[in-house]
């Protein structure tokens, strides 16, 4: 038996639809329990609607819930016993295999992104939603986690993509299109650029960039695009087929041979909206999470939640989440940042004092770093703290917000960054060598460089100080 978390309270319809559906997917799959969450008065009195059969709806109590309005980190934060993060700690605690929701999507994404974690080598989740074509259905990722994804990030999505091709479509060989404004390797931006030429040297069945003339005709399996791109081309074809629906009725109402006519297609005509139907998919998987979650439409019906259901129970059968990182293990090291020589050390750092008490001054610390540019901010603070000289102690972070996911470390204090920063002894006054090009406060020369130095901006104060220098 596959226990499945529903929000119960999430939906422009919550809880009517989502109680009926969650009754329609007890009834008719016998291998799944659903666990109801939300409000339990509230659900209770939907419930004694509908008949379930053999009593495999459980309620759980959850009295907050997230508006489809609110900020997801903030209503996360504010509301500590929400429907949403209920369901996402029962899946966190093994409770439940998966879980369901058609509530505020940024809250989905949020709490399965900070509570559940990513998958081993995976940078960012995405959505991935299947689409009917020409020649059966096809992945479209991402359409909504992630608006600006970075090349390799878009390579992963293309992986998963690939995943769930193989795993739910049943496609054994999936063909990948890039979405872009041409089918040149010249056309898009210099992250499509880039992630062109991923997925050319990788094992994928790339088949080059696609147009959006493409998107349905089933040229690619797989339809790689950014989060922004892909849920404006979700709604506009959702919105598409509810105005084709709508005319080609009207026209067909305008005079009885048309009605006749009407009626003789009717069967034809109910075979095109159910394969171009949102209920029938029911739900997106966010894919790239330590857990199997299936994200709903705001707007979906009973059919759409059961739907919904039935493909969070699949995602636990073909056991997805592992086969995608069985995908991504060989490319783990190929977004790597690059690594500074090993003949080149750290620099020494200089503060630029100002005037800010500790209160101000621990809240608008701000790194900038000139040597070198090859290496990351991130590095330059490794070079810092693995320092044998003293430069670095104790298990505090300058950068306290640099990654939502990463393990939270003690902020450090004002005079432990400035260790950091300078090193023992505090700020050191540069002073320039005989050459003219600048030395370090022990007297090496720095060579190549007007001074090799890393700056710590604090203020506006201390940008005034920079200019003078």
């Amino acid at each position: 038996m596959i226990r499945i978390a529903l929000d119960g309270m999430g939906g422009d319809y919550a809880p009517q639809v989502v109680v009926e559906g969650a009754v329609m997917a007890a009834n008719d799959f016998d291998h799944l329990e659903i666990v109801l969450v939300g409000q339990t008065a509230a659900l209770k009195r939907e419930l004694n609607k509908h008949k379930v059969i053999g009593g495999k709806i459980v309620l759980q109590e959850a009295s907050e819930v997230i508006g489809m309005g609110e900020s997801p980190v903030a209503a996360l934060r504010k509301k500590k016993d929400s429907s949403i993060g209920v369901c996402i700690d029962l899946l966190k605690k093994k409770e439940c295999a998966a879980t369901v929701s058609a509530g505020n999507t940024g809250a989905m994404v949020a709490a399965s992104t900070l509570l559940l974690g990513l998958l081993p080598g995976i940078k960012r989740p995405g959505i991935a939603i299947a689409t009917p074509t020409l020649h059966g259905m096809s992945v479209t990722m991402d359409v909504g986690a992630n608006l600006n994804p970075s090349a390799f990030e878009l390579f992963q999505y293309a992986l998963m993509a690939d995943v769930f091709a193989k795993s739910i479509l049943k496609k054994k060989r999936p063909t990948v299109g890039l979405l872009n404004i041409g089918e040149e390797e010249s056309k898009g931006t210099e992250v499509l650029k880039e992630t062109y030429k991923l997925l050319r040297e990788s094992t994928l069945n790339f088949i080059g960039n696609i147009e959006g003339r493409d998107f349905f005709s089933g040229k690619a399996d797989c339809i790689i695009c950014d989060g922004f791109v892909g849920n404006v081309v979700l709604k506009m074809v959702e919105s598409v087929l509810e105005t084709s629906v709508a005319l080609i009725g009207r026209e067909l109402r305008k005079n009885p041979i048309t009605a006749i006519a009407a009626w003789l297609l009717k069967p034809a005509l109910s075979s095109i909206r159910k394969e171009t139907d949102y209920e029938e998919a029911g739900g997106a998987p966010l894919l790239g999470v330590d857990g199997n979650v299936i994200i709903s439409h705001g707007i979906s019906s009973a059919l759409a939640i059961r739907n919904a259901i039935r493909v969070a129970g699949e995602l636990v059968t073909t056991r997805v989440n592992a086969q995608i990182v069985d995908a991504i293990t060989p490319y783990l090291n190929h977004g790597a940042p690059p690594v500074p020589p090993a003949d080149r050390k750290p620099s020494n750092a200089y503060l630029i004092p100002s005037k800010l008490n500790k209160r101000n001054y621990d809240r608008t610390l701000s790194c900038c770093h000139y040597w070198p540019r090859s290496v990351s901010a991130r590095e330059n603070f490794d070079e810092c703290r693995d320092r044998k000289d003293g430069g670095y102690y104790g298990r505090v972070d300058p950068y306290p917000h640099r990654d939502p996911g990463a393990p939270r470390r003690r902020r450090a204090s004002s005079h432990e960054r400035s260790r950091i920063a300078c090193g023992p002894g505090g700020p050191k006054k540069r002073r320039p060598d005989a050459s003219g090009t600048g030395s370090d406060h022990r007297g090496n020369h720095v060579p190549g460089h007007d001074f090799s130095v890393r700056l710590v901006l604090s203020s506006s104060q201390a940008r005034r100080d920079l200019r003078r220098l």
